[in-house]
Protein backbone atom coordinates (compact mmCIF):
# COMPACT_ATOMS: atom_id res chain seq x y z
CA UNK A 1 0.00 0.00 0.00
CA UNK A 2 2.60 2.58 0.82
CA UNK A 3 4.32 1.70 -2.67
CA UNK A 4 1.12 2.46 -4.51
CA UNK A 5 0.51 5.74 -3.04
CA UNK A 6 4.12 6.59 -3.18
CA UNK A 7 3.54 5.93 -7.12
CA UNK A 8 0.17 7.81 -6.89
CA UNK A 9 1.69 11.20 -4.99
CA UNK A 10 4.64 11.07 -7.62
CA UNK A 11 3.96 9.48 -10.98
CA UNK A 12 7.71 9.06 -12.30
CA UNK A 13 6.60 7.47 -15.84
CA UNK A 14 6.06 9.87 -18.31
CA UNK A 15 4.03 8.05 -20.86
CA UNK A 16 3.00 9.30 -24.41
CA UNK A 17 0.36 7.38 -25.96
CA UNK A 18 0.82 7.55 -29.75
CA UNK A 19 -2.55 6.64 -31.75
CA UNK A 20 -1.72 6.12 -34.99
CA UNK A 21 -5.04 5.97 -36.90
CA UNK A 22 -7.78 6.08 -34.69
CA UNK A 23 -12.17 5.97 -35.70
CA UNK A 24 -13.47 9.34 -34.16
CA UNK A 25 -13.79 8.76 -30.11
CA UNK A 26 -14.74 11.46 -27.84
CA UNK A 27 -12.96 11.57 -24.79
CA UNK A 28 -14.15 12.93 -21.22
CA UNK A 29 -12.74 14.18 -18.47
CA UNK A 30 -15.07 14.99 -16.87
CA UNK A 31 -19.01 16.73 -17.24
CA UNK A 32 -17.78 20.28 -18.00
CA UNK A 33 -15.45 19.01 -21.04
CA UNK A 34 -15.16 16.96 -24.05
CA UNK A 35 -13.07 16.69 -26.97
CA UNK A 36 -13.52 14.62 -29.97
CA UNK A 37 -10.80 12.71 -31.83
CA UNK A 38 -11.31 12.92 -35.77
CA UNK A 39 -10.17 9.74 -37.60
CA UNK A 40 -6.85 8.47 -39.56
CA UNK A 41 -4.78 11.35 -37.53
CA UNK A 42 -1.89 10.89 -34.78
CA UNK A 43 -2.64 12.17 -31.46
CA UNK A 44 -0.16 12.26 -28.30
CA UNK A 45 -2.40 11.52 -24.90
CA UNK A 46 0.11 12.15 -21.89
CA UNK A 47 -0.47 10.39 -18.97
CA UNK A 48 1.01 12.57 -16.42
CA UNK A 49 -1.12 14.42 -14.42
CA UNK A 50 -0.34 18.06 -14.18
CA UNK A 51 -2.05 18.22 -10.34
CA UNK A 52 -3.67 15.76 -8.69
CA UNK A 53 -7.31 15.04 -8.79
CA UNK A 54 -9.59 15.90 -5.79
CA UNK A 55 -12.49 14.43 -6.90
CA UNK A 56 -11.23 10.89 -7.45
CA UNK A 57 -9.38 11.10 -4.20
CA UNK A 58 -9.53 13.33 -1.30
CA UNK A 59 -7.14 15.20 -0.01
CA UNK A 60 -4.77 14.11 -2.94
CA UNK A 61 -1.64 15.71 -1.43
CA UNK A 62 -1.40 13.54 1.26
CA UNK A 63 0.06 10.87 2.10
CA UNK A 64 -2.28 8.08 2.96
CA UNK A 65 -1.57 4.67 2.50
CA UNK A 66 -4.93 3.16 4.02
CA UNK A 67 -6.49 4.61 0.98
CA UNK A 68 -5.55 1.53 -0.94
CA UNK A 69 -7.07 -0.95 0.68
CA UNK A 70 -9.33 -3.05 -0.81
CA UNK A 71 -12.21 -1.66 0.15
CA UNK A 72 -11.32 1.82 -0.41
CA UNK A 73 -9.74 1.02 -3.75
CA UNK A 74 -13.34 -1.18 -4.99
CA UNK A 75 -15.24 2.90 -4.41
CA UNK A 76 -12.82 4.59 -6.87
CA UNK A 77 -12.98 4.23 -10.79
CA UNK A 78 -10.55 1.79 -11.96
CA UNK A 79 -8.90 3.93 -14.19
CA UNK A 80 -8.56 6.82 -11.34
CA UNK A 81 -4.59 6.36 -11.22
CA UNK A 82 -2.44 5.27 -14.40
CA UNK A 83 0.25 3.41 -12.97
CA UNK A 84 -2.70 1.04 -11.63
CA UNK A 85 -5.23 1.27 -14.15
CA UNK A 86 -7.02 -2.13 -15.65
CA UNK A 87 -8.39 -3.14 -18.91
CA UNK A 88 -7.09 -4.63 -21.87
CA UNK A 89 -3.84 -2.70 -22.50
CA UNK A 90 -2.84 -2.67 -18.63
CA UNK A 91 0.62 -3.93 -18.63
CA UNK A 92 1.40 -7.60 -18.10
CA UNK A 93 4.65 -6.78 -15.92
CA UNK A 94 2.95 -4.97 -13.29
CA UNK A 95 2.90 -7.74 -10.96
CA UNK A 96 6.40 -8.53 -11.38
CA UNK A 97 7.15 -4.87 -11.15
CA UNK A 98 5.71 -4.44 -8.12
CA UNK A 99 7.09 -7.69 -6.68
CA UNK A 100 10.65 -6.27 -7.70
CA UNK A 101 10.13 -2.89 -5.88
CA UNK A 102 8.96 -4.75 -3.06
CA UNK A 103 11.92 -6.55 -3.01
CA UNK A 104 14.47 -3.74 -3.35
CA UNK A 105 12.85 -1.52 -0.89
CA UNK A 106 12.90 -4.41 1.60
CA UNK A 107 16.52 -5.19 1.13
CA UNK A 108 17.46 -1.38 1.12
CA UNK A 109 15.77 -0.91 3.91
CA UNK A 110 16.77 -3.32 6.01
CA UNK A 111 20.34 -2.01 6.45
CA UNK A 112 19.26 1.51 5.22
CA UNK A 113 17.96 4.63 6.67
CA UNK A 114 17.03 6.81 3.68
CA UNK A 115 16.66 10.55 4.44
CA UNK A 116 16.50 13.99 2.75
CA UNK A 117 18.79 16.00 2.22
CA UNK A 118 18.77 19.81 3.31
CA UNK A 119 17.69 21.17 0.02
CA UNK A 120 14.96 18.78 -0.49
CA UNK A 121 13.06 18.98 3.34
CA UNK A 122 9.80 18.33 1.60
CA UNK A 123 7.96 16.82 -0.95
CA UNK A 124 6.77 20.01 -2.65
CA UNK A 125 10.92 20.80 -3.29
CA UNK A 126 10.57 17.96 -5.57
CA UNK A 127 11.11 18.93 -9.07
CA UNK A 128 11.31 16.85 -12.28
CA UNK A 129 13.17 17.02 -15.65
CA UNK A 130 10.76 15.77 -18.42
CA UNK A 131 12.79 13.13 -20.87
CA UNK A 132 11.57 9.96 -22.08
CA UNK A 133 10.68 9.37 -18.27
CA UNK A 134 10.68 11.58 -15.66
CA UNK A 135 13.76 12.39 -13.78
CA UNK A 136 14.01 14.10 -10.28
CA UNK A 137 16.15 17.03 -10.67
CA UNK A 138 19.58 17.67 -9.48
CA UNK A 139 18.23 19.95 -6.31
CA UNK A 140 16.65 16.69 -4.74
CA UNK A 141 19.32 14.29 -3.08
CA UNK A 142 18.48 12.29 -0.76
CA UNK A 143 21.52 10.07 1.54
CA UNK A 144 21.34 6.95 3.69
CA UNK A 145 22.39 6.15 6.56
CA UNK A 146 23.71 3.00 7.57
CA UNK A 147 21.88 0.41 9.87
CA UNK A 148 23.51 -1.80 12.11
CA UNK A 149 22.30 -5.10 11.88
CA UNK A 150 24.68 -7.52 12.44
CA UNK A 151 26.23 -9.77 9.65
CA UNK A 152 22.94 -9.44 7.90
CA UNK A 153 24.23 -5.80 6.10
CA UNK A 154 27.46 -6.60 5.55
Amino acid sequence: MVIKESLRLQDFFYLGLLLRTVSTVTLETDESYQQELKSSCQYTLYTVQPAPRPHILSLSRQFRPHSWTPDAVAERPPHSSMPFSTGQRNCIGSKHAMLAMKTFLADVLRCHRILPADECASIDDIGFDVQITLKLNENCKSRLEKRYMGEICT
